[in-house]
């Protein structure tokens, strides 16, 4: 994966954009107001102009709305074939970590901003961190990767609706262990607290 490529998924507005139009195929400023809705006009435009300079969607044709032109965009071939897919195509370890460490920041942050708002519910807002150790093979992996994708592209298909809110879902898996380990309720780190 590109560096450019990480700052832009791991930026919160810029990397949402840029997905919503990858999933439509093509979209208006205006299709991606209504299903971005949280995100304030100027801001929006801002934000798809810089996609646009940094070549990352181009125009790819203009229509008439009510007599006012209005500019689509889609995702630009080069942006698409640098980040296709390949068997041969590795991620470095460097890559990975700078990977985690904006996603971290990213999520450090939003938290931030949502622990400083008045009478929060964290249950309600199904706001939650959970570490779970077991022990799996290579296949039983896949499988479960398999699954996590399926329920993750139903609910990224989703449009803005009433009632929808902007949600985050983040996922780490870290490297296995060979042996016999302690799992991390076994070691005393899981979500009950240090063993006594």
């Amino acid at each position: 994966m590109k560096e450019r490529t990480i700052d832009i998924l791991m930026h919160p507005l810029k990397g949402r954009l840029m997905l919503e139009i990858w999933r439509r195929g093509e979209a208006t400023t205006r299709e991606l107001g209504k299903v971005c809705a949280d995100i304030p006009q100027a801001t929006l435009y801002r934000h798809v102009r810089g996609l646009l300079d940094a070549g990352v969607i181009v125009v790819v044709r203009e229509q008439k709305v009510r007599s006012v032109k209005e500019k689509v965009y889609a995702v630009s071939e080069s942006f698409r074939k640098e980040n296709a897919y390949s068997q041969d195509q590795v991620m470095t370890g460097d890559q990975f970590l700078a990977l985690i460490a904006h996603g971290m920041a990213n999520l450090m942050e939003q938290f931030t901003v949502y622990r400083g708002q008045k009478n929060i519910d964290l249950s309600g807002d199904y706001v939650s961190f959970r570490v779970a150790g077991f022990y799996a093979s290579d296949a039983e992996m896949e499988q479960i990767f398999m699954q996590l994708g399926q329920i993750i592209s139903r609910a990224t298909a989703n449009d803005y609706a009433p009632g929808r809110k902007l949600r985050n879902l983040a996922t780490i898996s870290t490297p296995p262990r060979t042996g016999r380990c302690g799992t991390p309720q076994e070691e005393g780190r899981g979500p009950q607290g240090p063993a006594k």
